[in-house]
């Protein structure tokens, strides 16, 4: 018995599409970075996706014999996108008496911001701790600065790096930098001492991956990086009761 095709008005015909997403999502959770494909799909602009999608979508409200079931497919992949990229909706809650907040920022070397008004945010949020990354900047002495504009802050900075630093109201008592393979990039391990007993605070930067290096065979190298300092600050939160961990790590909602 010969079976017709499916032609493009059939709801068949974009069921596959709709598969994309969900498929996506799971690689994503299921594999992230341990592959190079996975890898990509991970971060490659969301754009990619739905691109085709509206394409589809407009095409088949301009062919001739649409119906509303061969537009179904289309709508639905159209209503997952938003969860592809990774836009999620989070219901505020409030905090309890004894929260700590905590504000992080990448400055991008420093040129995201002058020096007063990362302190005047900082104060408006009223922030327990901060972690600042690329704080190395080239036209000012961001740390310098900033410290005295915020007397109420002790700080932490490795003399390894002048990246990363961290400000905290409470007390440090103790920091230490944990290099990492194949960069110049470090973890800061800072211990506070809060009301609510010691606290750990590893303020991170983690390697970038630049999708557009593709072609120049650098996001393999990349993977195997970010790999081996997830694997690092694995082992060194093991054992800590109170930890955390902030920072930029370099990695899409859905990486």
């Amino acid at each position: 018995m010969h079976k017709k095709p499916a032609s493009s008005d059939d709801p068949r015909t974009g069921l596959g599409l709709v598969g994309l997403f969900p498929g996506g999502l799971g690689l994503g959770e299921r594999l992230g970075e341990r592959t190079v494909p996975t890898l990509l799909l991970a971060y490659a602009p969301p754009v990619l996706l739905l691109l085709p999608t509206l394409l589809i979508l407009v095409l088949a409200l301009w062919h001739a014999r649409v119906s509303r079931r061969a537009l179904l497919p289309a709508l639905l992949t159209l209503a997952l996108w938003p969860l592809y990229a990774g836009l999620v909706w989070n219901t505020p809650q409030a905090n309890p008496t004894d929260a700590i907040t905590l504000l992080t920022y990448n400055l991008a070397g420093a040129t995201q911001g002058r020096p007063e008004r990362l302190a005047a945010e900082i104060r408006a949020a009223d922030a327990d701790i901060v972690t600042l990354q690329e704080t190395e900047g080239v036209d000012v002495d961001l740390t310098r600065e900033l410290l005295a504009l915020l007397p109420e802050y002790e700080h932490a900075q490795a003399a390894e790096s002048r990246e990363l630093l961290t400000l905290s109201r409470f007390p440090v008592v103790g920091t230490r930098a944990v290099t990492l393979p194949e960069t110049t990039r470090i973890f800061l391990v800072t211990t506070l001492n809060t009301p609510q007993g010691k606290l750990t605070v590893i303020n991170v930067h983690f390697s970038t991956v630049l999708v557009s290096r593709v072609l120049q065979g650098q996001v393999g190298p990349t993977q195997s990086r970010r790999e081996a300092q997830l694997d690092i600050l694995r082992r060194e939160t093991a054992g800590l009761e109170r930890v955390i961990v902030a920072g930029d790590f370099n990695t899409p909602p859905r990486g």
